[in-house]
């Protein structure tokens, strides 16, 4: 094994030399993750299970995502156009594109809207209930349990921070998800509002940041002020979520400005650009450059040391191929162990040597000297044996083939 140490380490970003610690914040949980990997920069009792208000719409629109055509038409049921609280007016009857009710329910947080969507995807609410906990299951969800599509206090129906996390990092990996909660507002048409029904988005950051991309707000008596927040920088994009919150959006704008301050991209590895040599066995030469097969790039602390690569190789003989996988680097970053394949940045032949005294030519080799050793003593005994014709020949008669002339 060896030991590139800092080799290729640079920063995309500028950066203080020491980084600051989170801000106190009144909120009762707390999760900061980077939005591309996945990676919990920060946490607070972010696997306690709690009531999460209307965050629950998260889990609504990706149930809805996977079996619902956007442009699918949706009747409004009774038990919809009745549900109370934040709503956006949904009349029994009514119908509306499952796109406009996401709309309604993502950024006016309307309960109607979630409850239609529901209804009209599994027939009843409860049923609609199984199918968000199926699919907190396969998400890996393991404090989530739902009751409801609107998130209404009800027993039973909770998530922890960090589940609400990880459910906002894989939604704002969809496309239609990602595009409806960074709207300010939408103005569509519905027969009930013959000059257009204006959906307002109700996450105040969206007006107030201009780098803030979704995503969703919720309360209730029992969950407090909760929010689930997305911001972006250029390359870089954090999620916060805040449940039970004395000052949601407050508290999670210094949330964001604190990961923007304190975590940087770093470039550990960069594909292709050799970092150091790998040994090589029975090659026309002793080593070979070696290359990450791909750009690893992290988000870590300003002040972090950049870790030591290590390189731990698996082939060892030539021949090898440029590009041909011969190890993998790995190292360890915020108390993560990740690894990238490496690769040779050349071919290596064998050596003539190597090649010579491999066992299949080895053998070849010794078959064409016996062959050769076979044949010279064939050559001297036919030669031998021509002498001796040649001698016959002189004193032997053979009979005439001529044919004669009568």
């Amino acid at each position: 094994m060896r030991t590139f140490i800092g080799v290729l380490a640079c920063c995309l970003a500028a950066s203080a030399t020491y980084a600051a610690p989170p801000p106190e914040v009144s909120a009762k949980s707390v999760v900061v993750m980077d939005a591309w990997s996945g990676q919990v920069l920060m946490e607070k009792d972010a696997h306690t299970p709690r009531a999460i208000a209307s965050v629950t719409k998260v889990m609504t629109a990706m149930v809805i995502l996977d079996r619902c055509p956007l442009d699918q038409m949706v009747i409004v049921s009774k038990e919809a156009a009745e549900t109370g609280e934040s709503s956006c007016l949904l009349k029994e009857g009514e119908q509306l594109s499952v796109h406009d009710l996401l709309e309604m329910a993502l950024m006016r947080s309307g309960n109607d809207a979630a409850v239609a969507l529901a209804v009209h995807a599994a027939g009843s609410v409860p049923a609609f209930a199984s199918m968000m906990n199926q699919k907190a299951a396969e998400l890996g969800l393991k404090a989530s349990h739902f009751t409801n599509p609107h998130g209404l206090d009800e027993e039973g129906h909770h998530q922890c921070a960090m589940d609400v996390a990880l459910l906002c990092h894989r939604a704002m990996q969809n496309e239609t998800f990602s595009r409806i909660v960074a709207q300010r507002e939408r103005m569509m048409q519905r027969p009930a509002f013959p000059e257009g029904y204006k959906v307002v988005n109700t996450n105040q950051l969206l007006r107030t940041r201009n780098d803030c991309i979704g995503i969703k707000t919720g309360w209730t008596g029992q969950a407090g002020y909760c929010l689930a927040a997305a911001a972006q920088r250029g390359a870089r994009r954090f999620i916060v979520v805040v449940l039970n919150s004395e000052r949601r959006f407050e508290e999670t704008g210094q949330l964001l400005d604190w990961a923007f301050d304190t975590y940087v991209e770093r470039i550990v590895v960069a594909g292709g650009l050799p970092i150091g040599d790998a040994d090589v066995e029975r090659g026309a030469a002793d080593s070979v450059p070696v290359a990450a097969a791909e750009t690893l790039v992290v988000v870590d602390s300003v002040d972090r040391i950049m870790p030591e690569v290590q390189f731990r190789q698996t082939v060892f003989r030539a021949p090898i191929e440029a590009g041909q996988e011969i190890g993998y680097l790995e190292f360890e970053v915020g108390g993560e162990h990740m690894a990238v394949p490496a690769v040779a940045t050349r071919s290596v032949n064998r050596s003539f040597l190597a090649t010579l005294f491999d066992w299949p030519n080895a053998i070849l080799l010794l078959g064409c000297l016996g062959s050769g050793m076979l044949m010279v003593g064939a050559v001297s005994s036919t030669a031998a044996q021509a002498a001796q014709a040649r001698g016959r020949a002189k004193t032997r008669t053979y009979p005439s083939h001529r044919r004669s002339a009568g």
